[in-house]
């Protein structure tokens, strides 16, 4: 089984660390597996800044697990799927799990980077796909942030959004266009680049006309977000402790149910959530810069007992704090 245990911090640097696993050279931004793994290649490509792209069309000749941490960037990941699977194919992301087996799907999944999850494909598996990655910076310039925060509710369903969308006849379209192209000329790459930035925007202008719910599509008052901008601010640079909610309000000059409602519309988290998601990510760094034992880390964030500290740290990033400063990709055959 050949398994890749990797954190997403963009397709070009999940490409190259793969190819490193894998044993073999990249041409550019293009891997052809080894004849022991697989028949058929991987291709990424950054498309601008905070957005990039992986192609993979192969068939399967090992067990492959694709094992990703939860990412400290919250972006979004939009996958488009068309999968031939033989054998098992197995989805696990957190308590959220889904198996099936000697089936054909044809698929579109919005996710979030935040989330771990693990992908196993048994071997004889016929995978053609197209994922392309935006980082939160880039989501958030490009979107409303109304439009934004119903993005990141939905993606918090994680894999319960598997099966809500299907391919329709014209994104189908694209995609053909993209696998009858030979990627390694200059003209194929042109023609990936240019239908997967067409998908991403057929496939977003029909999300956001159909999914946002009417109620959500009037902008939030922009003396509401200017308020709110200054409570996140407070939250993401409080010290040891959660402030408490009547500072919030009168911080944002808004009464405590109007600021829980706007806050958890615009940012997709309710305060407390959104403090501690926060405190949690000071805390991985702080343990990968290899200064601070758990223990220093934990009290210095605002947890007095070291196993509620392991158990939110291990909810929210799918390993222990001590694992974060060993994580390393496997290979085993």
């Amino acid at each position: 089984m050949v398994h890749y245990r990797y954190e997403q911090r963009g397709t070009v640097v999940w490409l190259k660390n793969f190819a490193k696993l894998l044993g073999v050279e990249r041409k550019q931004n293009y891997l052809e597996l080894p004849e022991s793994a697989g028949k058929g290649f991987f291709y990424a490509t950054s498309l601008r800044s905070g957005m990039s792209l992986l192609y993979a069309n192969t068939l399967l000749h090992q067990d492959f697990l694709f094992d990703r941490l939860a990412s400290e960037d919250a972006g979004i990941i939009l996958f488009f799927v068309q999968i031939e699977i033989t054998g098992e194919f197995k989805v696990h992301s957190g308590d959220q799990m889904m198996i099936e087996k000697n089936k054909n799907r044809n698929v579109i999944f919005l996710g979030s980077t935040q989330f771990p999850w693990q992908l196993k494909f048994e071997s004889g598996t016929n995978l053609k796909a197209i994922a392309i990655l935006f980082s939160e910076k880039l989501v958030r310039s490009f979107m409303k942030l109304d439009s934004f925060a119903h993005v990141k509710e939905y993606t918090r369903h994680n894999l319960n959004n598997l099966d809500k969308e299907q391919l329709t006849p014209d994104l189908i379209k694209l995609l053909h266009d993209i696998y009858q192209s030979d990627i390694t000329s200059t003209f194929g790459e042109l023609v990936l680049q240019n239908r997967a930035l067409l998908l991403v925007e057929k496939y977003l202008d029909n999300f956001l006309s159909r999914q946002l719910p009417e109620s959500k599509k009037t902008r939030t008052r922009k003396v509401d977000l200017e308020q709110l901008s200054m409570v996140e601010k407070s939250l993401t640079e409080e010290g040891e402790s959660f402030p408490s909610i009547e500072k919030l309000s009168k911080m944002a000059m808004m009464s405590s149910t109007k600021l829980k409602k706007r806050f958890k519309e615009v940012y997709g988290m309710k305060l407390y959530e959104f403090y501690n998601h926060n405190r949690l990510q000071k805390a991985r760094e702080l343990l990968e810069s290899g200064q601070s034992s758990v223990k220093e880390v934990a009290y210095k964030i605002g947890f007095a007992n070291l196993s509620n500290f392991s158990k939110a740290y291990k909810k929210a990033f799918g390993i222990l704090p001590k694992e974060s400063k060993a994580e390393e990709n496997h290979l085993s055959s």
